[in-house]
């Protein structure tokens, strides 16, 4: 909150209107002048109705506000001041000024420049700019200011009026982001379809392929073809995407808002919106010192309430990823996607190869979003060991691309939308 210079100012009219007044009647009443005696009378007067016209009790206004409950970073908010006046007098300079801490300007002043009647409401609205990064922000309080006509005397409310705003991370919209394997069909997520795999239904005979077990052999069909034949059973396949985004405290680096977290939070909400826009069901872990879990569901609703949870997103913690990824995979169905959201340099590939094999196994695409770090500022002292000893980028991205993942890679600078429609 921008502090608030207060400046001691004795040239005001209000002190100049007091100084009259003093003069006026102790040279009056000290000499005996009349005039001056009548001067200070008529500036009492003066004095006392101006404060009266000044302005009202503070009971007398009562405020509301509306706006939109969520937007996104860079956005422009709409607000509507809504002023319920129950006076008695007229107020003819009055001054509205509305706190708006995520916006390009914190503060918003209105000056009214029509009388303020009793008995009136006051709707004033205004548009400012999101430019603050992520989070929930709390909008408030408003302060009001009256003066009389001529400015002498002015009085000062502040009230209490606060609502809540959702400001969420802005996220790319990746057009051509592939999250499942081949062969899915239309309204995923919304049913499991079969496929030829290793189910109890049986599905047909089928000549021998490389790599078919032999128990699967059909020994009849085979002495009947004069060939190898194995029988072929359903498999039910899933759409389902697991999205591990890691907050490890040593994962963030750089400052304001241009950090190594903001890239992987908006990373994992672009995976999450493309998953939703094509129906998939959709589950989110957030490894971090308090973990968050959000279930698999899909649909609109389920997107906002990801956004919601990720506008409070921050880098905490000592955990080890292999380690909560693992106690986590009962929650993973066989056949679906798994997306990994790291820091290069935090992320451990020996101690994540044993996991990318038995997802690989188990029919699951593995995905890993490589944010480098490199690129963005170091915070901590730990950070200068983990960037001499974690392998080059290049030597991750290989590796992982060996064990059968598909990567993402982004610096900081880069276009995220364009980075992620480049996956390999």
């Amino acid at each position: 909150m921008p502090a608030e210079i207060e400046t001691l100012q004795l040239s005001t009219k209000r002190n100049l209107l007091l100084f009259a007044i003093s003069f006026s009647l102790g040279a009056g009443l000290a000499f005996n002048v009349r005039p001056l005696i009548f001067l200070g009378e008529c500036l009492v007067v003066l004095a006392v109705v101006s404060y009266w016209h000044s302005g009202a009790r503070r009971e007398a206004f009562r405020f509301s506000r509306e706006h939109l409950p969520r937007c996104f970073e860079d956005d422009l908010v709409s607000v509507q001041l809504r002023c319920l006046y129950t006076g008695k007098i007229t107020l003819d300079l009055v001054e509205i000024r509305d706190t708006f801490p995520p916006g390009k300007s914190y503060y918003v002043n209105n000056l009214v420049t029509d009388p303020l009647l009793p008995s009136h409401e006051l709707q004033l609205a205004y548009e400012n700019l999101c430019s603050h990064r992520r989070g929930l922000y709390t909008i408030g309080p408003v302060r009001l200011c009256c003066a009389d006509p001529m400015g002498i005397f002015r009085h000062e409310h502040e009230f209490e009026v606060f609502t809540r705003l959702y400001v969420y991370p802005k996220v790319p919209e990746v057009e051509h982001f592939d999250l499942l394997e081949e062969g899915t069909l239309r309204h995923v997520g919304q049913e499991v379809y079969a496929r030829a795999g290793r189910s109890e239904e049986f599905r047909s005979i089928r000549e021998y392929r490389q790599g078919d077990a032999l128990s699967l052999v059909h020994w009849p069909s085979t002495a009947h073809h004069g060939r190898p034949m194995v029988k072929e059973f359903d498999d039910n396949i899933v759409t389902d995407v697991s999205v591990f985004l890691d907050l490890h405290r040593l994962s963030l680096r750089g400052l304001g808002d241009v950090t190594s977290v903001e890239y992987m939070v908006k990373a994992a909400a672009a995976t999450v919106r493309a998953a939703i826009a094509r129906s998939h069901r959709v589950q989110v872990f957030a490894l971090a010192r308090h973990a968050d879990y959000l279930p698999l569901a899909g649909g609109w609703p389920h997107l906002l309430t990801v956004l919601d949870h990720m506008t409070l997103y921050r880098a905490s913690g000592d955990h080890d990823f292999a380690d909560e990824v693992r106690r986590r995979i009962a929650l993973l169905p066989r056949g679906g996607t798994v997306v990994w959201v790291v820091s290069a340099t935090n992320f451990d590939i020996a101690r994540c190869r044993p996991l990318v094999e038995q997802f690989v196994a188990d029919r699951m695409k593995v995905i890993v979003i490589l944010i480098d770090d490199r690129s963005f500022l170091k915070l901590f002292i730990e950070q200068e060991a983990m960037h001499l000893e974690a392998p080059q980028l290049r030597t991750t991205v290989a590796e992982l691309r060996r064990q059968g993942c598909r990567v993402v890679t982004a610096a900081s600078g880069d276009d995220l939308r364009v980075r992620m429609e480049l996956v390999e």
